[in-house]
């Protein structure tokens, strides 16, 4: 019976020994990429982050759009007209 408390103890000490800090992770080789806004002539903002040697290509498109746009005295106006195209009618050609 003496040995399930001392079993208990060494378990519990081996999985505070393995939560204890460990060796901070090296420093990447390379900085990582910084975005560099450009400018181009249809867009009114783009923003290209390059990391030579990577084979990967990816984007996102964001839209100035929605309840920041509301006039003021309409709040709410991009919300409603959402919900309608979202919707769409009940009837034909209602």
């Amino acid at each position: 019976m003496r040995r399930r408390p001392a079993l208990t103890a060494l378990a519990l000490a081996l999985a505070f020994a393995g939560c204890a800090g460990g060796a901070q992770p090296p420093e990447p080789a390379n900085p990582p990429p910084t975005p560099a806004p450009e400018e181009a002539m249809d867009v009114p903002r783009l923003v290209t982050l390059q990391e030579p040697g990577s084979p990967f290509i990816a984007f996102n498109i964001w839209v100035r759009a929605g309840s920041q746009n509301d006039p003021e005295g309409k709040e709410g106006l991009a919300a409603l007209t959402a919900r309608v195209l979202a919707d769409g009618s009940t009837r034909d050609r209602s």
